[in-house]
């Protein structure tokens, strides 16, 4: 028997969807996706390699936005991890969604071959997923693609008559110096990965003009989408704990190690001042890491360390402990959801004067700017006017920058904005 219901934003728009009665299950098969009976804005199919991190979150957040305006969604992706990432959907919206879980790439293994033999597997079971999808979806939209083989499988889709977004989280891969930027090599496998879908993605208008400049992509494909809030926001507001949180992946490109040698300048003035630093150094960064350790190891008193991967339930303690995010980021272009996570918590940010940062500022985000190069001396300057703020005011300034950065980056508004690039001729 079927049953009909009125999503809210096709309600406006006069559109019905007909759909199977309650059913509950986690994932909807291809088969019961067949017998479905709608009528939909579009049938956008995600696509990421990514099972953890901000990443992961981003799939899951504009999947469950999509959703939410009507939207049938397939989702193809590793199974996330904690599994607590996967959607968490009515049943109704469970309609709406298919869930494709692919092989998980296994990088950790120390034998190359295994390593490559993951990759190939992970690659090909996607690959599948996405063919035997072919016929009822007809928009893909792509996120942390493989520069080499994701340009064919674009093109593929494209001459099928599909249309093709890659969503470009940062122009340049995270962490990358200035040298390693110029080389020939990687400029050529992006200007490939970027003028291949139909459309790009791009979190920050900044991002979009190096887009244009630097590998010639034409403006009118380009649309400039801010990352949806997600994650778990903390309510409480701050506390005047003296503590400071770099949070997120450690790389060099984050300044970490400058981080460390301002705190232990600031301390001078400031004992009580601690940084808590949590996230994770892997993925070849580990002798980096290495050099922010040693220099923590002559004043241990004033940081507390979580070198690992945090789990999404720890991070509102980890939050509300907290008085304010570091964010010294050199060469990066993209937005940052640590500084979404920041604002959506009532945190203010110590940052440089990146374009991701400055545009979350206009939208409401409170931000200490680090001035000149990000020395430590130009840092340790930021932490003073924190440190000499007054902690009611700073209060007010963030609960209404909350406010605003809620309504700005709402996952519903983001996904209306993605089906609007995604519906684009």
């Amino acid at each position: 028997m079927l049953q009909k219901i009125t999503v809210p934003f096709a309600q406006r728009i006069g559109i019905v969807i007909e759909h199977p009665g309650s059913g509950g299950a986690e994932d909807v098969g291809l088969k019961e996706l067949k017998k479905t009976r709608i009528a939909t804005l579009s049938n956008i199919c995600i696509v990421t390699k990514v099972w953890e991190s901000g990443t992961a979150w981003y799939a899951r957040e504009l999947a469950r936005g999509l959703i939410e305006l009507g939207v049938r969604v397939a989702l193809v992706a590793p199974a996330f991890k904690p599994s607590e990432l996967e959607l968490d959907l009515t049943d109704d919206q469970q309609s709406l969604f298919l869930r494709r879980k692919t092989t998980r790439e296994d990088n950790s293994n120390p034998n190359k071959i295994f390593r490559y033999w993951s990759k190939l597997l992970r690659i090909l079971d996607g690959v599948i997923a996405i063919a035997r999808l072919r016929s009822k979806f007809k928009i893909y939209l792509f996120s942390m693609p493989d520069p080499i083989i994701s340009p064919v499988l674009f093109l593929l889709l494209r001459l099928s008559g599909a249309r093709v977004l890659l969503v470009v989280h940062d122009p340049f891969p995270h962490g990358l110096t200035i040298t390693e930027r110029s080389n020939w090599l990687l400029r050529l496998k992006l200007k490939i990965l970027y003028l291949t879908p139909s459309a790009l993605i791009i979190l920050t208008e900044g991002g979009k003009k190096v887009v244009n400049q630097q590998f010639g992509v034409n403006l009118s494909k380009i649309f400039p989408i801010p990352h949806p809030g997600f994650g778990s926001i903390v309510e409480e507001p701050i506390e005047g704990t003296g503590r400071l949180l770099v949070f997120g992946s450690i790389r060099p490109n984050k300044n970490i190690l400058e981080v460390i040698l301002a705190v232990k300048q600031a301390r001078l003035r400031w004992p009580t001042l601690r940084l808590h630093i949590a996230g994770n150094p892997g993925g070849g960064n580990e002798a980096y890491w290495a050099t922010c350790l040693a220099a923590i190891q002559d004043d241990p008193a004033g940081f507390v360390i979580d070198a690992r991967f945090i789990q999404e339930s720890e991070i509102p303690g980890i939050i509300a402990d907290s008085d304010a995010f570091v964010l010294a980021y050199q060469n990066f272009e993209s937005q940052s959801g640590v500084a979404v996570l920041a604002g959506l918590s009532g945190r203010p940010v110590i940052a440089t004067r990146m374009d991701g940062f400055l545009e979350l500022q206009q939208q409401g985000l409170v931000m200490f700017q680090i001035p000149g190069k990000g020395t430590p001396a130009d840092i340790v300057a930021a932490i003073e006017k924190l440190q000499i703020a007054s902690l009611a005011q700073l209060r007010e300034q963030t609960s209404n920058g909350q406010l605003r950065l809620q309504h700005s980056l709402s996952v519903k508004r983001v996904a209306s904005l993605v089906l609007d690039a995604a519906k684009r001729p």
